[in-house]
C-alpha cells in the first residue's frame, strides 16, 4: 500500500472509530457493552452501530473503506463492519478498554487502538462469513438456521 493511500485510511479509520465510539449520547459505546453482557442483543448493537456511524458525517468514504476493508459490496459495508465490530466484543478480541480509547483524543492515544480495532473486525468478520457457510442452505433461506 502507497503511503499516502495508508494515511489516508488511517485517518479514515481513526475518525470512523472515533465517530461511531463518540456518537450522540454514546449510543455505540452503550450499545456495546450491554451486548457484551448478553450477546443475545446482537442485532440491537448492529444496529445502533450502523446508526451512529451514518449519523456521523465524517467527510470519507466510510462505506468504500469497509467494503475494501472487508471485501463486500460497498451497499453491504456499513452492515458488515458493524457486524464485525459487535462479533468482536461479544468475542471478548475488543475490551472495553480498547473502546475506551477512542474516547480519549487522538493527540492522547497512540495508533495501536486502531490497528486492534481494524483486526478484531476483519477477524470476526471472517468468523462470521465462516459460519454462514457452515449452515445448510435451507436454514439461511428460511431463517430458521439461527445465529
Amino acid at each position: 500500500m502507497k503511503a499516502a493511500s495508508f494515511v489516508t485510511a488511517l485517518a479514515l479509520c481513526i475518525a470512523l472509530s472515533a465517530c461511531a465510539l463518540q456518537g450522540s449520547g454514546n449510543d455505540l459505546a452503550g450499545a456495546l457493552t450491554e451486548v457484551r453482557a448478553h450477546p443475545e442483543q446482537r442485532l440491537n448493537a448492529e444496529v445502533s452501530c450502523e446508526r451512529a456511524i451514518s449519523r456521523r458525517s465524517t467527510g470519507f468514504p466510510v462505506q468504500a473503506f469497509s467494503a475494501g476493508l472487508l471485501a463486500v459490496p460497498e451497499a453491504q459495508a456499513l452492515r458488515a463492519f458493524c457486524a464485525g465490530l459487535v462479533e468482536a466484543v461479544i468475542a471478548g478480541a475488543l475490551t472495553e478498554d480498547d473502546l475506551a480509547a477512542f474516547q480519549r483524543p487522538r493527540q492522547s492515544r497512540s495508533s495501536a487502538p486502531v490497528g486492534k480495532l481494524l483486526r478484531s473486525v476483519l477477524e470476526a468478520h471472517e468468523r462470521l462469513i465462516a459460519q454462514q457457510a457452515q449452515r445448510p442452505p435451507q436454514a439461511l433461506s428460511c431463517g430458521c438456521g439461527g445465529q
